[in-house]
Order: C-alpha cells, then structure tokens, then sequence
C-alpha cells in the first residue's frame, strides 16, 4: 500500500451549495467564489505531494481538519461541534484532489475526517492507495 500524506496550511472552508442565475433566457450555475478559492488552494499546495501517473486504484482517505477557536471558548474543548459541517468540508478536499490524485471519487472505499480547534489551523490529508494485487491476495 503507498501512501501519500501532506498538510495545507490555512482556514478550511467548507464547499458551498452551487448557486443559480438567470440572465433573460439563460440558466446557468456556479460555485461561490469563496469555495473555488480553497479549492484551487489545495490544488496548487498539494502538487509537490502528486503522483506522476493518476492512480486507478482503490483509495483511503483521511483528512484532519484544524479550525480557529475563539477568543472565549475555554481550552478544555477541543472538538469542533459548530459549523462548518465535516462533510462540507471534506467535499471541498475531495473536489480538489479529485483529478490530481485520484480519477473519480468512486475510487474511493474508505473516507474519514475529523475536525478540531487549534492554535496552527489547516488540513492534515493522507491517502493511501490500495493495490489491486494485495486485495486480490488477501494481504489487508
């Protein structure tokens, strides 16, 4: 199994709804500013960490989120139960990576997050690929 871990530096943000607007007779969508900003933030942090061929591998992904706690929150709490909510802000990661270190997220079969307050704020991501061989020997 390879493995590939790597830290953003920076505030998470969580992915946003996909908004709608109407110019006369034309629809169309788009994502937030704020939300394609991050994406493209990880994006460009995590290329030193890209492999050089895109895997088609099983992935495991596991992504630690580390958000800002407030001036007034006591330091005995250290779980973030406010939002942004985890499965926002792993979207936003898994739109990111997809592409980069993945082809399409149903390579992925195993997705775990965690969000917590802390003086140094960012994302700790790991992916691991799981080889088609040591799944069909049994190895894992």
């Amino acid at each position: 199994m390879k493995t590939i871990d790597f830290w953003i530096e920076g505030t998470p943000i969580a992915k946003a709804r996909i908004r709608a607007f109407r110019k006369g007779r034309y629809i169309g969508v788009y994502t937030p500013d704020k939300s394609r900003s991050w994406e493209d933030f990880i994006k460009f942090q995590s290329l030193g960490y890209k492999p050089e061929k895109l895997p088609e591998d099983p992935v495991i992904i596991f992504a630690s989120f580390y958000l800002p706690r407030p001036k007034s929150l006591p330091k005995k709490i250290i779980h973030h139960t406010k939002r942004p909510d985890l499965d926002n802000l792993l979207k936003s990661v898994l739109d990111a990576l997809q592409g980069l270190f993945f082809k399409n997220d149903s390579q992925i079969i195993q997705l775990t997050g965690s969000k917590v307050y802390n003086d140094r704020v960012g994302v700790q991501i790991e992916l691991s690929y799981l080889n088609l061989d040591e799944r069909e020997n049994g190895s894992l």
